[in-house]
């Protein structure tokens, strides 16, 4: 069983970024900049795929990973992480204990983290509504590939709605009756601090989330609605209403497909 991390990064001008993530397996380099190249390298004895894009977004750099991506599990990552040097036993591991596990949720370490988040405390399937980052995320390729699961390009950084991708990945699985689980074991550090979509809990912070919840839960969004207030309430200036009218405005801007500023000018 063999491991590949599926990067997505911006505007790197070297290969410096596999050493900074502390890379330790196969890998795919997805470096959306103003130039399409492919080049492969030899690192630490490990193929490293490294593709250079002049398209914009965070999804469609996944999706990009996906089609270059040969082995047996995949990871997802980004450029804000470093890997604890055991990740990819770590992995195996979790895909031998769980054999029919399609896809398993690990922990990671919070750094510069403000919000909610317990630690992961045991093997279990993954909770319906539970949302988690995509940097937590491995799956089997040849399944999601068979099933013909994507990310939705409309969600995510440098999208129309900056967020949720993860989460609308994790529901096609689902949908498509693969097994999800999480699995207690940190596989690395994650800074939040310079995160590039993350405003803090404002308007259109909310807005995404409502665009989110028309998208994957189309019947449930309205009693989900009033998670946000309860997890966010001391996290925000906003009052339970404001909160309330920007993720409503979020479910009519997921209809017209408009962002934040798009539907606010109107």
């Amino acid at each position: 069983m063999k491991v590949e991390v599926l990067v997505s990064c911006l505007n790197q001008k070297d290969s410096s970024l596999v050493k900074k993530l502390n890379i330790q397996s196969d890998a795919v380099v997805i470096n959306q900049n103003n130039e399409n190249s492919y080049s492969e390298l030899n690192y630490k004895n490990n193929i490293v795929k490294y593709v250079t894009s002049d398209e914009r977004g965070l999804t469609k750099s996944r999706n990009l990973a996906l089609t270059y991506a040969s082995k047996d599990i995949c990871i997802l990552c980004d450029d804000d992480l470093c890997y604890y040097s055991d990740y990819k036993q770590t992995i195996i591991k979790a895909f031998e204990q769980i054999p029919d596990a399609d896809i398993i949720i690990f922990d990671i370490e919070r750094i510069n983290y403000s919000g909610h988040a317990k630690p992961l405390r045991k093997v279990r399937k993954a909770p319906v509504f539970k949302s988690y980052g995509s940097v937590r995320i491995a799956f089997r390729r040849n399944v999601i590939i068979q099933k013909n699961i994507w990310f939705d390009t409309n969600f995510g950084s440098g999208s129309i709605f900056s967020s949720g991708e993860e989460t609308i990945f994790l529901n096609e699985a689902r949908r498509k009756k693969l097994k999800i689980y999480e699995y207690p074991s940190v596989i690395a550090k994650v800074n939040f601090k310079d995160s590039t979509w993350r405003e803090g809990y404002n308007e259109k912070f909310f807005y995404d989330k409502g665009a989110l919840l028309a998208r994957a839960y189309p019947r449930m969004k309205y009693i989900i609605m009033f998670y946000y207030i309860r997890t966010f309430r001391k996290l925000t200036v906003l009052s339970p209403i404001e909160i309330l009218k920007s993720i409503i405005q979020g479910m009519k801007g997921y209809r017209l497909l408009k962002s934040y500023n798009e539907f606010i000018e109107n």
